[in-house]
């Protein structure tokens, strides 16, 4: 109820009748639920809006230009980002020049802007930003503070979360496939072609990629380019540097990634090859939180070149790239459009339904984060499962189960979100099956109030899974979970070293824009305990002093 009248507010500010011009400001609890309270804003005002979006990158940019090419076309203007530019990766306040031009020409702003204003902030930056920035936000006319959060158990999702070209062998398969990699090294060892040490080593590649061993994989991978190259085989010698360059941005490694990326642009013998390069390209941009540029070269270079193709599947993954570039900048009706208009007609034309749901899912994804929740339930439910059901994927079936669980908690039911989730999470054998399974047990660990024991699971189980999977995202879910169990055993400066030499550098490092943000309102809301906590003590200190001053003065008296 709080929050819709806090939306309320926001409506009368963008409505109210007078002179165009005027400020506000949003300041939320949750950037996630924000950007479901500007789609809500949007369908209830009836005016033309336009979203300003700054990223780390502006820091030294002028905002009021941006805000005034807004304004020119639009009755209302969304200004997101500030975060960004008032708080560094560990949530401290910093002093940006462009927030600081901003602030100084705060006076200037009625002559400029022929709109209303609304700045949306978090409110683990808020603080922040009334530092940096105090006169402009001095001169809000409105102010609207929503303070609901979701309920999240950030439960992972590490079979959804590895890409496709990851499947890990099961236990059974395991002891086989060592056998194979013995007998593999051997015969690498010995072979006397430098294209049968090509296939050996791309085959080892392959076999301790399906073991969960990326770092080993890589080096085997990086034997394999050298004897294709030695071999005159200039094809195979690009296909392997665009494998080895998703297996560095696997883990971590972007700038090794990139020099792959450009080794395989120059073996690459047709405009496809080169057009394949490109894509990866993209999506190291992506991951660096480089959007323009990603989309530059997934329109200009990678469409292109795959329409004079005529491939279909290849245009079908660059619309999915497009598309997901919408999605992180919450441009999500144009997340939606492109995946409908695009992306879904080529893959009915592939008669590929697995990418159809995939698609799908993501639309539903899309749905729930504009707060649609029960259109989302519904994509799921009527679409998305039913096409998977006549497909052998069970990693496909378990990310739509998944996704269905998150849409059912946001709808207030956790117990059926849990259920869902444990239906998802089927018991299997490999890693990342046992991770979700342990996960999950945590989570049930955490409800029931045993912190203590959920933090063991998450430390000395789920997290070494993940660490020796290579895998970035999901290391960084289970130390955010340890933060979170820290703090609520009491170890609250624990904690806060967790989040700021794990998690937030890793967000950093993957382009994790959702865990950067939870982490940043955790670290917030533990600074805050640790200042009353001292404040305390130096409370009870100062009192404790002042009651000896006092006994001494009156024994100083009497004697």
């Amino acid at each position: 109820m709080h929050d819709e009248q806090e939306l309320d507010r926001l409506r009368r500010f963008s409505t109210r009748p007078g002179p165009r011009f005027g400020l506000a400001i949003a300041i939320c609890a949750d950037m996630v639920l924000a950007e479901q309270h500007r789609a809500a804003l949007t369908k209830l005002v009836d005016k033309r809006i336009a979203t300003v979006e700054f990223q780390h990158e502006d820091e030294r940019s002028d905002l009021v230009q941006p805000i005034m090419d807004a304004a020119a076309n639009a009755d209302v203007v969304f200004v997101v980002g500030l975060d960004r530019l008032v708080t560094d990766s560990f949530g401290r306040t910093r002093n940006a020049p462009a927030v600081a031009n901003l602030n100084q020409r705060r006076d200037e702003l009625p002559e400029l802007l022929d709109a209303r204003v609304v700045f949306w902030v978090a409110k683990s930056a808020y603080p922040s930003l009334s530092e940096v920035a105090w006169d402009l936000c001095q001169v809000m006319l409105t102010t609207a503070e929503f303070e609901a959060t979701r309920t999240q158990s950030f439960a992972p999702r590490p079979a959804a979360s590895l890409p496709e070209w990851m499947e890990l062998a099961d236990e059974r398969e395991a002891p086989a496939l060592e056998r194979q990699l013995v007998t593999l090294a051997e015969i690498h060892a010995n072979a006397t072609t430098a294209i049968s040490r090509s296939e050996l080593a791309e085959s080892a590649s392959a076999i301790n990629i399906r073991l969960g061993r990326p770092t080993q994989a890589v080096t085997w991978l990086e034997r394999a380019v050298a004897a294709a190259i030695e071999a005159e085989q200039p094809r195979e010698a690009a296909r392997q540097h665009r494998r080895l360059a998703q297996l560095r941005m696997f883990v971590g490694d972007l700038d090794g990634a990139i020099q792959d990326v450009d080794h395989a642009a120059r073996l690459g013998d047709s405009p496809q090859q080169i057009a394949l390069a490109d894509m990866l390209r993209a999506d190291i941009a992506i991951q660096r939180l480089d959007f323009d540029a990603a989309l530059e070269l997934l329109r200009e270079r990678c469409l292109p070149a795959f329409e004079r193709a005529r491939d279909r599947a290849a245009t079908a993954q660059v619309w999915d790239k497009i598309a997901t570039i919408h999605e992180l900048r919450g441009e999500l009706d144009q997340a939606i459009a492109v995946r409908e208009e695009q992306q879904l007609p080529l893959y009915g034309q592939l008669e590929d339904p697995r990418g159809e749901a995939v698609a799908l899912e993501k639309i539903a994804g899309s749905l729930a984060r504009q707060g649609q929740l029960e259109s989302a339930r519904k994509l799921i439910n009527q679409r998305v499962l039913p096409a998977l059901e006549g497909i052998d994927d069970a990693v496909a079936h378990q990310s739509a189960m998944a996704q269905l669980a998150d849409v059912i908690e946001d709808q207030g039911d956790r117990r059926e979100a849990t259920r869902v989730r444990k239906l998802a999470a089927r018991p299997g054998s490999t890693p990342n099956a046992r991770a979700a399974t342990l996960s999950l047990e945590a989570n049930d660990l955490t409800d029931a109030g045993r912190s203590q024991d959920a933090l063991t699971l998450w430390r000395e189980q789920i997290l070494p899974i993940h660490v020796e999977l290579g895998d970035l995202r999901s290391q960084v879910v289970a130390h955010l979970e340890i933060a979170r169990a820290l703090a609520a055993t009491g170890r609250t400066a624990e904690a806060l070293s967790v989040l700021e030499r794990q998690v937030l550098p890793s967000t950093e490092r993957v382009g994790d824009a959702h865990g950067r943000a939870a982490a940043l309102e955790l670290a917030a809301q533990l600074r805050r305990t640790l200042q009353q906590l001292r404040r305390r003590r130096w409370m009870i200190g100062a009192g404790v002093a002042l009651a000896v001053f006092a006994v001494v003065a009156v024994l100083a008296f009497v004697l």
